[in-house]
């Protein structure tokens, strides 16, 4: 242990010694984030995309809201189209807009003249339509009366969980992912790969130390760097967040998230750099290495981009033991208060298993001199 410790205190020496690497590895990408997303949260303004076709369910509309509906649709150049329902079929179609299988019911009482709109914020297309039949009706009804008649303009929604929370939900795992393979490439490459280049991993293997004690102290010292620059990045999305969304409500989650968030985190950032290091070993220099690294990375966003599209590969509690994978469907789950205990402990118990396994081969290869010493 004290060896490995020694090899840990050299490591993190060379970056926090150095103010220019601190900067690159831990604050710049948070603050780079941040200002990114902010500008991309002031270009965003519409929710409801007019190459859309959209289908309102309608009960009880007068001949006049309708046209008034159909005139400001089709003058916006929206495709949407107007299915009338009968009074039985309401409730199914509320259990509908509530399991997001369809968006919006406009329900008007012909005695009050009461307008119920009922759709489910939790879901962009829904809460999207949702705002534009609110203008429309809002412009035209709540300012003037017509023919004599005040209507009123009621709202019901069925959503367990705030919008946001499922923009979040699909956001930020393919973020966050993203941000701990950039931490391990800005420190993995030229940890090993570096060391090589320089011809300094020889003076270090000839030292009483064994192998496998540099090996995980390399790791260990590597995954707190990563750490520390996941952390930077993902406090600089969290902070622009709200006008990424357009949004100025205050976005927060409960203990259990935090605590699902943490382990996630740490068990994934492991296996990363544990990858990162078995390839920066297996190259001759830096560039080599990072040249290796990238298609992984790029692999790894497409596979956090899943979440965008609820795509699953099953339900299983299998799946949650495949790195990566499974931290993209935790980090989904997690922002959406939906956290079960099972899939978590497999997926962090799976990327801690996954971590020593590499760890096992780093441990190999440093013990092979003509894997060390070629360049």
């Amino acid at each position: 242990m004290k060896h490995i410790l020694i090899v840990m205190r050299k490591e993190l020496a060379r970056v926090f010694t150095d103010k220019k690497l601190i900067f690159t590895t831990i604050i710049l990408p948070g603050l780079l984030l941040f200002v990114v997303y902010s500008l991309m949260g002031s270009a965003m303004s519409q929710m409801v995309e007019p190459e859309k076709a959209y289908d309102i369910y309608e009960y009880g509309l007068t001949s006049e809201v309708r046209t008034v509906l159909v005139t400001a649709f089709t003058e916006a150049e929206m495709e949407v189209n107007f299915i009338s329902v009968t009074e039985s079929e309401i409730e199914g179609i509320q259990n509908d807009i509530e399991s997001e299988d369809k968006l919006l019911l406009i329900h008007m009482d012909p005695d009050t003249k009461e307008i119920y709109l009922y759709y489910n914020d939790g879901n962009m297309d829904s809460l999207g339509i949702q705002s534009s039949v609110l203008g429309i009706l809002n412009a035209v009804y709540n300012q003037t009366i017509i023919n004599g008649v005040q209507y009123k303009i009621l709202e019901q929604t069925f959503s367990k969980n705030d919008l946001s929370f499922n923009l979040v939900a699909m956001i930020l795992p393919m973020l966050i992912i993203t941000f701990l393979f950039q931490g391990a490439l800005a420190v993995g490459p030229e940890s090993i790969a570096g060391d090589k280049e320089r011809g300094t991993i020889a003076t270090l293997l000839s030292t009483p130390t064994r192998r496998s004690h540099i090996a995980l102290g390399k790791i260990f010292s590597l995954s707190i760097l990563s750490v520390l620059s996941s952390i930077s990045s993902f406090i600089g999305v969290i902070l622009s967040l709200p006008k990424l969304m357009q949004s100025d409500t205050s976005i927060t989650f409960d203990f259990s998230t935090y605590v699902t968030l943490f382990l996630i985190l740490v068990s994934t950032t492991l296996v990363i750099i544990s990858i990162v290091s078995v390839i920066s070993a297996t190259a001759k220099n830096i560039k080599e290495a990072t040249t290796f690294v990238t298609p992984l990375m790029i692999l790894s966003m497409m596979i956090g981009m899943t979440t965008m599209f609820s795509f699953k590969i099953s339900d299983g509690a299998w799946t949650y033991a495949i790195p990566i994978y499974n931290t993209a469907n935790i980090l989904s789950e997690a922002f959406t208060g939906n956290i079960n205990l099972v899939p978590l402990v497999v997926a962090v118990v799976s990327n801690l298993l996954f971590t020593v396994i590499f760890a096992f081969i780093l441990t190999k290869m440093f013990n092979s001199e003509k894997m060390m010493f070629t360049k």
